[in-house]
């Protein structure tokens, strides 16, 4: 993922309020989540047609709530608010993703080009989200077991489309990479948001 820009400061404040929170004292907190994890914001430039899309993505599971991220002899770890340690990744997590071309973020950043025939309704509409789990040197992808288009309806024409896959996930380790890729409808991978709990 890309640099943001002007972007970059909207960005980390979201990311102080709904993930990280604010830093204790403690020397051992290293940050505490909410049921809402920001990912990362792209821009893509549709080429030859020339609309800019931003793409924002989220990750939400109830389980999220109250984890804390802290230091434990030098090391890293996964903690819940009674201070168990949290082994896995919850079983279910939804990702929201919303795709417009709205232009309601700034960024001096040049978006990343794709390529498409596609005219941009049909581009929005089009859209296709997928897990990619990394578990050391191994990989596997996964598909979402429940996926809608949220908000207006397909058959309205808008130029904002938001997107929610559920996945569930199967005792996947909190050392493991989650990565969310955004394909288009030609099945041409756009780009990837991360989540990283540790």
């Amino acid at each position: 993922m890309r640099a943001f820009g002007m972007v970059a400061p909207l960005l980390f404040s979201l990311l102080s309020m709904q993930s990280a929170g604010q830093v204790a004292s403690s020397s051992s907190l290293a940050c505490k989540y909410h049921s809402i994890v920001p990912l990362g914001i792209e821009r893509v430039k549709l080429v030859p047609a020339g609309h800019n899309v931003d793409l924002i993505a989220s990750a939400e599971s109830s389980s999220f709530e109250g984890l804390q991220k802290v230091e434990q002899s030098h090391r890293l770890a996964l903690v819940s608010a009674d201070g168990t340690k949290v082994q896995n990744y919850p079983g279910e997590i939804s990702f929201r993703l919303t795709a417009s071309r709205l232009d309601k973020l700034k960024d001096e950043e040049p978006p990343l080009e794709i390529e498409t025939k596609q005219d941009v309704g049909s581009f929005l509409l089009g859209l296709h989200l997928r897990l990619k789990i990394f578990r050391g040197v191994d990989a596997y992808e996964l598909e979402p077991d429940e996926s809608e288009l949220i908000g207006v309806p397909a058959t309205i024409p808008y130029d904002e489309r938001i997107y929610r896959a559920t996945f569930h996930l199967d005792h996947v380790p909190t050392e493991a990479r989650i990565v969310l890729e955004v394909f288009d409808a030609e099945g041409n991978r756009i780009t990837r948001f991360h989540l990283e709990l540790l």
